[in-house]
């Protein structure tokens, strides 16, 4: 069953990045519907919502991505920033 998710995973990656949607929107949001559709897959088959993930469950899933999100979404706006101050140390002619 865990390859069914799998395969779900993969084909809603390819259909959201094939219908536009970018990179940072698309394979997120693939992950957090394939993660509460094997969580209601468990609920529904098996009364456990953590049937279907080898280690810990839905929530521990769920939670596990949104640090990693932060993580990146911080050292894109550390480096951001640290762009735009070289480029208004360019515009006074400090660089």
């Amino acid at each position: 069953m865990e390859t069914v998710f799998l395969l779900i995973l993969i084909l809603t990656m390819i259909l959201a990045l094939g219908s536009g949607f970018p990179v940072a929107f698309s394979l997120p949001g693939s992950a957090v519907a394939t993660i509460l559709l094997a969580a209601l897959a468990g609920y529904l088959f098996a009364d456990n919502p953590s049937e279907y993930f080898y280690q810990d469950g839905p929530i521990q899933w769920l939670s596990a991505g949104i640090t990693n999100f932060r993580a990146v979404w911080n050292s894109l706006l550390i480096r951001n920033i640290r762009s735009n101050y070289s480029s208004i140390n360019c515009l006074n002619h400090t660089c």
